[in-house]
């Protein structure tokens, strides 16, 4: 059986993460977070999860976008 496989998002990291998701969001485009709400067990306690938290952005990149959606995106970002 072929199995193939789609990705849902593509994280990037920025330090005005914060920014990036409010103008995503502003704009109607669904973004996610990485870690932005963490377990308390999980603050400090690893590197990773806590910079993640903070500067992780999602981008959506799934199957179910169209060209309009990705066109948006596009200009949101100003890429």
């Amino acid at each position: 059986i072929s199995q193939k496989f789609v990705p849902y998002v593509f994280p990037i990291l920025s330090d005005d993460a914060d920014l990036i998701v409010n103008k995503l969001r502003k704009n109607g485009i669904n973004i996610l977070r990485f870690g932005h709400f963490l377990f308390p067990s999980a603050k400090n306690n690893c590197n990773f999860s806590d910079t993640y938290s903070k500067c992780c952005v999602q981008i959506p990149i799934h199957q179910s976008l169209n060209l309009s959606d990705m066109e948006n995106i596009k200009l949101v970002l100003k890429l």
